[in-house]
């Protein structure tokens, strides 16, 4: 498939009101990397998120759950 960069495919997902399903399965995806690979603390995890979910006052918390719960 053809690389598309975030900047245009999260404005897409944001007009269509796909962006919470996108961050919810990104987030999943990350806290099971971060399960499976053990990862240290001191971990850096980078993630292209939208505007509108870190305008969301629960989305630091929603994915701290997320986190907790794949452990």
């Amino acid at each position: 498939g053809e690389y598309i960069a975030p900047d245009r495919f999260i404005a897409v997902a944001e007009q269509q009101r796909l962006i919470r399903q996108l961050s919810d399965s990104l987030l999943q995806q990350s806290a099971e990397v971060v399960r499976q690979q053990g990862l240290a603390a001191q971990t850096t995890l980078a993630l292209n998120v939208s505007a509108q979910e870190l305008l969301n006052p629960q989305f630091s918390q929603h994915f701290i759950d997320m986190l907790q719960h794949s452990e």
